[in-house]
């Protein structure tokens, strides 16, 4: 099994997943967009479909092995702290 790579679509920023071909989960940048969360915006629900693509915990929390932020700009870290379960 090869390692597969998943990109999000949030805009102007980056966030990427990359799963090991030993199911480890690496997140590169995140960007979930406070818009998503409106029905009326057709903003992608980026924390939704990543929320696919993670493990959880022996507490049912969700995680990933790794994040790496590339650098603090807006839209490469941002919404971590709303859409974190």
């Amino acid at each position: 099994m090869a390692s597969t790579l998943s990109f999000f679509p949030v805009g102007n920023g980056d966030m990427t997943l990359v799963e090991s071909e030993s199911g480890h989960k690496m997140l590169f940048d995140l960007n979930i967009r406070a818009a998503a969360d409106d029905p009326d915006d057709d903003t992608p629900d980026v924390a939704n479909l990543l929320r696919g693509h993670l493990n959880r915990d022996t507490e049912d929390r969700l995680y990933v092995d790794v994040l790496l932020v590339s650098h603090p700009d807006k839209d490469h870290c941002t919404g971590l702290c709303k859409h974190r379960s």
